[in-house]
């Protein structure tokens, strides 16, 4: 019996051996990360000197542990924000041809400073794709507005001096939780520009720069592209109780843990309270052209959206003589203007059809055979020398009652003077821009130029983008020839993409990237509302 416990002993010694040696690993790896040693041993070019390996870390490597928050992110505009193929056409067309200056990093990486705020960090260079792969074209991920402090000033998201100075290198991450569960893998913090939904949005989502360097944006005098931040503050100043995030960003049904994938007490130190955790794929207009025919995981939320930002009332529907009178009226729902974004690159319209009582058509205005076919706008079909007509397909004459709520991008602009010389200004006290009369239409941006309103040629009314929470209502005259009784429909659709856009980018593109000619027929129309109406004489 001795004998025996003796070799079972031995047999122990020889297993104590290995335990120890893994043991004293496991404790040298423990010293090494409890006091950071492996970012000072193991430094990367471009990262900080602070944080696991290095400052700006992929979003990929959030998935293990937030889970959900990564796959709804991985769905949404902001991954693809560098990747798009528009934003691959038009930023190397800009630089190609230098319309947003010769100087660098500002403005000339205006668009990649705001679409991939971190590569702009750390990656060199101004035509798209980025060298550095994957990494480095991801987009507007978990880092660009997790490891942000403090908001910038709404605007300057696109200028290197003023996103890039906040954005703080280091392994703390920012977020609005009083209490957040400590992990193995970062520390968090919450940051006062959580507290206020929609801060961290305006340093893109207001587009403009400063030409007169007088510290002031002004219409008519700075390039101004995008206002959505200033309509939001408006839509707050009236009374609005909406944010940025109760339609983009609303509660992830079924989540409960933003770390939903940590392992406990592994990754993260124990299970932490239920949380309301948001959804990140930022549900809006647009979508990846190049990936939407095989995949669009957001195409239902997206309509959903849009089928309640409006509404649309068919206030009149009645004989006159021998016209038809019909008054439809738009009300904008959203805590923005509608059209909002680069609104010169949206086109919401009002497509209206007559029949009569064999169901025959005998009016329409607005309607299109295809998604792909143009809208007969008479501000770009309606005149020969727009560069961008030619591009036009479906139209053989300008619609002219035609309600098109979409900007008009120019090369050149100028404000409009009053009797007496005067530069005009508009209700707001905002100074009103018109196209120059040496300037045309285009799909770039120009430093020199901005967007202008349309004016519907039937009855001079404006087409400006409706303003948060206003009304318009717009009046056809529909001549009735024979028809003696009938239905008038009204529906308002929008498409985020103007086809001649596209077709114009196809034409200057250069000869490598993404071929725009042949992704405008991914383009979607969708109904936001209808009404019908019975008329007889």
């Amino acid at each position: 019996m001795q004998a025996r416990y003796t070799r079972w002993l031995q047999r122990w010694r020889w297993l104590h051996v290995p335990m120890a040696l893994v043991f004293v690993a496991v404790l040298v790896a423990h010293v090494v990360g409890a006091l950071g040693l492996a970012k000072r041993a193991l430094p990367i070019a471009g990262g900080a000197t602070s944080g696991p390996l290095a400052a700006y870390r992929p979003s990929e490597e959030c998935r293990e542990c937030h889970t959900a928050i990564y796959d709804s992110w991985a769905n949404s505009m902001h991954a693809h924000a560098l990747t798009s193929p528009v934003t691959i056409v038009q930023n190397n067309i800009d630089m190609k041809t230098s319309l947003l200056g010769a100087s660098s990093p500002d403005p000339r990486r205006i668009c990649i400073n705001c679409h991939a705020p971190v590569a702009a960090a750390i990656v060199p260079g101004d035509t798209l794709p980025l060298e550095g792969g994957g990494a480095a074209n991801e987009g507007i991920g978990c880092v660009a507005c997790h490891q942000h402090r403090a908001p910038v000033p709404p605007g300057s998201g696109g200028l290197a001096s003023d996103f890039q100075a906040k954005l703080e290198k280091g392994d703390t991450y920012f977020a609005s939780l009083s209490s957040p569960v400590g992990n193995a893998l970062h520390k968090s913090d919450m940051a006062p520009s959580y507290g206020d939904p929609g801060a961290l949005c305006g340093g893109c989502h207001d587009v403009s720069l400063d030409r007169d360097g007088d510290g002031k944006i002004v219409k008519g005098v700075d390039l101004v592209l995008q206002t959505t931040f200033d309509e939001f503050v408006e839509y707050v100043s009236a009374g609005g109780q909406g944010t940025c995030v109760t339609c983009h960003m609303p509660a992830l049904s079924g989540v409960t843990a933003a770390a939903d994938g940590a392992w406990i007490p592994v990754q993260q130190d124990f299970e932490g309270p239920r949380r309301e955790v948001h959804d990140h794929s930022f549900v809006g207009v647009d979508y990846p052209l190049d990936t939407v025919a095989r995949s669009d995981p957001q195409r239902e939320a997206r309509a959903a959206l849009l089928r309640g930002a409006a509404q649309l009332t068919l206030d009149e529907a009645k004989v006159e003589g021998n016209a038809l009178k019909v008054v439809v009226t738009l009300e904008n729902e959203t805590g923005h203007n509608l059209p909002t974004g680069f609104a010169f690159a949206r086109q919401m319209w009002i497509e209206l059809v007559a029949t009569d009582s064999d169901n025959q058509e005998f009016f329409a205005s607005g309607k299109i055979a295809r998604p792909t076919d143009d809208l007969c706008d008479n501000a770009t079909y309606g005149e020969s020398d727009n560069p961008l007509r030619p591009q036009v397909v479906g139209c053989s004459d300008v619609d002219k009652q035609l309600v098109n709520v979409q900007l008009k991008l120019v090369d050149k602009i100028t404000v409009l003077a009053d009797a007496s010389g005067a530069p005009s200004k508009n209700d707001e006290g905002e100074y009103v821009v018109i196209q120059a009369k040496s300037g045309s239409e285009t799909f770039l941006q120009y430093l020199t130029g901005g967007p202008v309103v349309r004016v519907r040629p039937a009855d001079k009314a404006s087409l400006a983008p409706l303003r948060p929470r206003a009304k318009k209502a717009f009046t056809f005259a529909i001549p009735l020839g024979r028809a003696r009784s009938g239905v008038v429909s009204a529906r308002l659709l929008f498409r985020n993409l103007p086809p001649y856009f596209l077709r114009a980018m196809g034409k200057a593109e250069p000869a490598e990237g993404p071929r725009m000619d042949t992704l405008v027929a991914n383009l979607q129309v969708v109904e936001m509302a209808k009404k019908t109406a019975r008329f007889s004489r």
